[in-house]
């Protein structure tokens, strides 16, 4: 997330009018997305806190899974869309070529690869566990 604590001053550099309005968008984007994926990572741990002691486990679990998956698309996404910023500055001529080699890597190394490594479970062991 360090990458991202500069981002917000940027409206503020004296560059920032020559970029094109496609690129201030992406920018607005960019800083929106990432902002959204901080607060639905952060949001389980509000659940708790307002909820604590009152019996609410399986809730908590099934939120938790669903607010760290949302949070980790939108978190790539801004990614994403912060390095096609910068590559459209930085490289005008090639810039998408680094947003999609960042979206490849993101893909096997936070989706592929770990579905690939599940194994799935059986209904004994489902049955062994109880429930939740």
């Amino acid at each position: 997330m360090r990458f991202w604590y500069f981002c917000p001053t940027v409206a503020f550099a004296p560059g920032f009018s020559a970029l094109s309005d496609g690129q201030r968008t992406l920018y607005g984007w960019s800083l929106f997305v990432v902002a959204s994926a901080t607060t639905v990572v952060v949001a389980p741990a509000a659940f708790h806190r307002w909820n604590f002691g009152m019996g609410m486990r399986r809730q908590l679990l099934v939120v938790t899974h669903v607010m760290a998956a949302a949070g980790l698309v939108l978190l790539a996404c801004g990614l994403v869309m912060g390095l096609w910023l910068i590559s459209s500055v930085v490289f005008p001529d090639s810039a998408p070529w680094l947003a999609y080699a960042s979206a490849g890597i993101l893909a096997i190394s936070w989706i592929a690869v770990p579905l690939a490594l599940r194994e799935p479970r059986t209904r004994a062991q489902e049955e062994a566990d109880g429930p939740d």
